[in-house]
């Protein structure tokens, strides 16, 4: 018999200071986006710090901090669409709901002029928290960070 699974279950709690670690698949992520070569060896070594607040499996507010500057954009995990403009100075518009078992946040981003469709996946795994990007092409990243503070 399949486990059924209950609006009750405990979903994870993203809440506190995450310094970027590493990455995976950057480079070919950001080729495929177009990036040049030496623009891609810059994303690589640029760091990059998100400061989240969540409130249960209500809403998730996220501080992104890197070279570029600060944004903050609160997401409600119902679905619902919000809009916020990026360190890109791109118009985004934004739903993220949470996965079936609640241990992931999936983001679905429309992003900039050309309406660029992008996924997020947020799930933690051995204690730190990943982020996989991934293009309408089905190319990816995954920007993996260490928590450094529980505020």
């Amino acid at each position: 018999m399949a486990e059924e699974k209950t609006n009750d279950q405990e979903c994870v709690n993203f809440t506190g200071k995450w310094e970027l670690r590493t990455s995976e698949k950057l480079d070919e992520y950001l080729k495929e986006e177009g990036w040049g070569f030496i623009m891609r060896k810059a994303a690589a070594a640029v760091s990059a710090t998100q400061i989240i607040l969540q409130d249960g499996d209500k809403t998730l507010k996220v501080n992104v901090k890197n070279k570029k500057g600060i944004f903050e954009y609160t997401a409600p995990l119902d679905g619902s669409e919000i809009k916020y403009v990026d360190n890109d100075k791109d118009d985004v518009i934004s739903k993220s709901v949470f996965s079936d078992d609640k241990q992931a946040i999936i983001e679905s981003v429309i992003k900039g002029k050309e309406s660029k469709q992008y996924k997020t996946t947020r799930y933690m795994e051995n204690g730190e928290m990943r982020l996989k990007i991934e293009n309408a092409k089905g190319k990816y990243c995954i920007r993996i960070f260490k928590k450094i503070s529980n505020k």
